[in-house]
């Protein structure tokens, strides 16, 4: 075997300018494949960053069978009550968002206060209030309200007491301003800022922290409560996942439960398969051409080589010999051309600004897979070896006799 090696590698130095050009096809492809694959990986985790939790945010709530078969007494029940769109919801423990947070497939949870009150008796106008918890902004910016929604003054720090925010077109329509003091129940509130949700899964006309949202209700019905919500914000762990989100809230949440989301899950999740499968399927590709460009430069390698093979196999040389001799040289350019590849995506990589060019932020620095790379190096040593191997079937199959007589 050593022998074989000498041999395969001075036929390697005797014809420098095609081992040359046959390793730097090694070079090129493995520095490709290994590009190519960390590049596109790259794109798909960013894409996936982005997609990743697009439509997983939704409200989850407990149906009543009718206005009157909610868990209190209203006031004014013509004007007052518990309603998601319209629809009346029943009040449920605080505890049980602490065990929807428990979740594997809930990134995170929030709970809601949501009720529609009159402010004046005499002209019976109804407002909706939302109660949210200012501590806990990751589910609540997502599905009822966010700093980005603050159009004028500012929105609420967990420090801040006896005010609230206004939506635009409510504080419009009411002529609220921000400073102003609006009344609800027996209290008095400061408008702190007037906001711009656009859509959400929760909206109100009035957002203010749960406490106080507590309070104000407890002056509107008979009986008072507290530690109880009827809504629960859900920041989904991924659009992947939003089945199995939703299911595991209405399992919490029990019977006549249901969710209301913004209905974009399927299409971010949809894009991130499309974008995992697309790698895939560019990998396969690459290595196919990878696999018909080095059998090709063997090719041409015995063919050029075929005069010496036939004085070879004149002088007494095997079959065996000449086909592990091809083996040999095919392997030794293979490695060597895959080694260089490896050290050139490694540098290229490095100096080229991936993450600029695919617009992803700056927390998110993407770097050469090594897995790919060395995966990339296996593959493209294993291409050659069989590479090689259709080579030297091919010198196998020569006769010397023909070969001599076209001398």
């Amino acid at each position: 075997m050593k022998e074989v090696f000498k041999y395969a590698w001075k036929e390697i130095k005797r014809r420098k300018s095609r081992s040359t050009w046959n390793i730097l096809g090694y070079v090129i492809a493995v520095a490709f494949l290994a590009i190519t694959l960390s590049f596109t990986d790259s794109s798909r985790l960013g894409t996936s960053t982005t997609l990743r939790y697009t439509g997983a945010q939704f409200i989850g709530f407990v149906y009543a069978t009718s206005p009157q078969g909610t868990n209190i007494s209203f006031t004014n029940p013509d004007h007052e009550g518990l309603f998601i769109y319209n629809n009346p919801i029943l009040l449920f423990p605080l505890p049980l968002v602490d065990l929807i947070r428990q979740s594997p497939n809930v990134k995170n949870a929030a709970p809601l206060l949501t009720f529609t009150i009159i402010t004046d008796e005499y002209v019976s106008r109804s407002w909706i209030l939302a109660g949210f918890d200012p501590a806990d902004m990751e589910s609540v910016r997502m599905a009822a309200c966010s700093n980005t929604d603050i159009v004028q003054g500012r929105l609420i720090q967990p420090e801040d007491t006896n005010v609230v925010l206004l939506e635009q077109t409510f504080a419009d329509a009411e002529q609220y301003s921000v400073d102003d003091i609006i009344y609800l129940g027996d209290k008095e509130f400061r408008v702190l800022g007037i906001l711009s949700p656009g859509t959400r899964p929760a909206k109100a006309d009035i957002y203010m922290p749960l406490k106080e949202a507590t309070e104000v209700l407890n002056t509107r019905i008979d009986q008072p409560v507290e530690n109880v919500v009827n809504v629960v914000l859900v920041d989904g762990a991924s659009s992947l996942l939003i089945r199995s989100t939703i299911k595991d809230v209405k399992e919490i949440l029990g019977f006549n439960s249901s969710t209301i989301g913004y209905g974009c899950f399927n299409p971010a999740g949809a894009a991130i398969g499309i974008t995992t499968r697309g790698m895939k399927l560019l990998g396969l590709m690459v290595f196919v051409s990878i696999i018909l460009l080095i059998v090709v430069s063997q090719y041409y390698s015995v063919v050029e080589r075929g005069n010496d093979i036939g004085i070879l196999k004149a002088i007494g040389w095997s079959e065996r010999s000449i086909v592990s001799q091809v083996l040999a040289e095919s392997f030794i350019q293979s490695v060597l051309g895959g080694l260089a590849g490896c050290i050139a995506a490694v540098l290229l990589y490095a100096f080229f600004p991936v993450g600029n060019w695919l617009g992803l932020e700056e927390s998110f620095t993407p770097s050469l897979d090594m897995m790919i790379l060395l995966s990339g190096y296996v593959l493209t040593v294993l291409a050659g070896v069989l590479a090689g191997a259709v080579a030297a079937m091919m010198s196998a199959r020569l006769k010397p006799a023909d070969i001599l007589r076209k001398l």
